[in-house]
């Protein structure tokens, strides 16, 4: 199959979004597909890859400008790689705004595939925008999803969220969830890790991984860690990422007296991320009760934390409770509080019999059912069913 797949990401900055879509396409290509990938030209891709990458060019000279016009440039490129290469299906990581090269392909009779990973219309209500913007991307996002020939999406909760704002029929949507690379996210010797991170090997770490959002729970992070310290005096928490909520975080630390008890690591390469998991004896995500987390979560950060073999301690909301405590692979505490989170650390840290056979389950988990070659085996199956 000849797949052409649009995203408006940057190649070599070392996020979700980005792993996400060169893991799915390696794996197209593994499996013998002709993966043509279309991004912004910000910089070309500094890792060794197979994959053939196009680079759209735009006359911004911000980044963020060059994202707001990457839809607008990509149409004569993929054009010509159109009349070259014979696209079989456009695969995009959908954005509203890319309905004009939509539409072009789908009238030279090309399958248009949307993989949609979040209600991008409640963040935007979320964070307080423009009503105008709001009712925009409305419009735009209902025409994509009806002229889309199948959308996949990465929740049930998701599933339903479009079949009943956009009244898209159901058997159109399907659920692939996210992967995780088994190699590179792998259980390590916690004394080994403390070593080469020059960590303390006398105090007992927990980890959080992840962009640093509101939704995800980083505003939690100083109560919990607040609650630990009176029962556990060697604790301390690895905040490992960058995000939005970065600068308040580190202000929030310093106001409160805990830069000795809560570690900003700032962005860390992926390779590496798996050192600080494994320094630690618990991983945590502390999503609150929001209007996102209703449409469910399939979050790498939970999937790299079962890949490494540690214990999880995550909150009821977005599907994680069957995801996480009935496949074995940690705790889901049942009232969303600061308290009941920091207890449950506490109990999975002293528990060592069931930190071991829940550190095993989860490993195991991982590498029987998360790898992303799973996933892009799914999605060609979908694909597939669309034609």
């Amino acid at each position: 199959m000849n797949i052409f797949y649009t995203a408006c990401i940057d190649v070599n900055v070392d996020n979700a979004d980005s792993r996400h879509v060169l893991e799915v396409c390696e794996s197209f290509s593994r499996s013998g597909h002709n993966v043509s990938l279309f991004v912004p030209k910000i910089k070309k891709y500094r890792k060794k890859t197979e994959l053939k990458i196009i680079y759209v060019a735009t006359p911004a000279k911000s980044v963020l400008l060059n994202y707001l016009l990457f839809y607008i440039f990509l149409i004569p490129y993929i054009l010509v790689a159109y009349f070259k290469y014979k696209p079989d299906v456009l695969y995009s990581r959908y954005m509203a705004s890319e309905i004009v090269i939509t539409m072009i392909m789908k009238l030279l009779g090309c399958r248009y595939i949307a993989e949609v990973n979040g209600a991008f219309l409640d963040e935007l209500r979320l964070k307080k925008s423009n009503s105008l913007l709001i009712k925009a991307v409305k419009i735009f996002e209902n025409r994509l999803f009806n002229v889309a020939d199948k959308i996949i999406v990465v929740t049930s909760g998701l599933k339903d969220y479009i079949n009943c704002t956009f009244n898209i029929a159901i058997d159109k949507i399907a659920v692939v969830n996210n992967g995780v690379n088994t190699d590179i996210s792998r259980p390590l010797d916690i004394n080994k890790c403390k070593e080469e991170l020059g960590l303390d090997k006398n105090r007992d770490y927990i980890v959080f991984v992840g962009s640093l959002r509101l939704w995800h729970g980083v505003n939690r992070l100083v109560e919990i860690v607040k609650y630990l310290s009176e029962k556990k005096d060697n604790i301390c928490l690895l905040v490992v990422g960058s995000g939005p909520e970065e600068e308040r975080l580190s202000k929030q630390i310093s106001e409160a007296s805990l830069t000795n008890k809560i570690l900003m690591t700032g962005k860390v390469q992926h390779e590496r991320v798996p050192l600080y998991i494994g320094s630690s004896l618990v991983c945590i995500a502390p999503y609150p009760d929001t209007v996102v987390s209703q449409h469910g979560f399939s979050s790498l950060k939970i999937r790299e934390y079962m890949s490494c073999g540690r214990p999880i301690v995550t909150t009821n909301v977005g599907g994680l409770y069957e995801f996480v405590a009935e496949n074995g692979c940690g705790t889901v505490v049942e009232n969303n509080t600061d308290y009941e989170i920091a207890e449950t650390i506490l109990e999975t840290i002293n528990n060592k019999q069931e930190w071991q056979n829940i550190s095993n389950t989860a490993r195991r988990y991982a590498t029987d059912n998360l790898s992303w070659d799973s996933a892009a085996n799914n999605i060609i199956s979908i694909i597939n069913s669309s034609s």
